[in-house]
């Protein structure tokens, strides 16, 4: 008992644990097969990675707005006026019409893999959806009005085309 009791107190003088360490095997812990959501995920990787490219684009989005509200200062509550050439503005709208369509996007892509939908076509419309929103933030802040309006309704569509796979037409 008193070997165990000084090699103990050895190792914490040495900065390491006094329990002696145990060789844990994980052969009991592994499997053949894929956990649940790793194949679901597989399967529609497209979708996926669409739902993470727009998570970027929404945090770019929140970036650029932040900057461009720290570079205005406006007072803490104020509500931004409406002026289309301020780019404040044009941020704040971008994350608003973002916002009001991302949640029937997700929604739209989860009915897709509830259903069983082609993977592929799915996740094309998926990736024209986050594309139409790309182009409509370029397209904004280049100030390039027409290809903005024709890029914002893309979106619509690709939504459309979203709910027809969904429906499995």
């Amino acid at each position: 008992m008193t070997g165990a009791r000084d090699q103990g107190r050895r190792a914490e003088r040495q900065g390491g644990c006094p329990i002696p360490a145990r060789r844990v095997t994980l052969a009991r812990f592994q499997r053949d097969e894929p956990a649940r959501g790793t194949e679901l995920c597989g399967t529609y990787r497209i979708a996926v990675n669409a739902w993470l490219a727009m998570a970027g684009l929404m945090r770019v989005q929140l970036s650029v707005a932040d900057v461009c509200g720290i570079h205005r200062r406006p007072a803490p509550v104020a509500l931004v006026p409406f002026e289309p050439a301020s780019p404040l503005f044009r941020a704040l709208r971008m994350v608003g019409n973002r916002n009001e369509s991302v949640a029937i996007f997700v929604l739209r892509t989860l009915a897709c893999v509830g259903r069983g939908a082609d993977r592929t076509a799915s996740g094309a419309a998926a990736r024209s959806f986050v594309g139409s929103h790309a182009g409509h933030t370029a397209c904004s802040w280049a100030g390039v009005g027409l290809a903005r309006s024709l890029c914002f309704a893309g979106a619509p569509f690709a939504l459309f085309d979203v709910a027809l796979w969904t429906t499995g037409a």
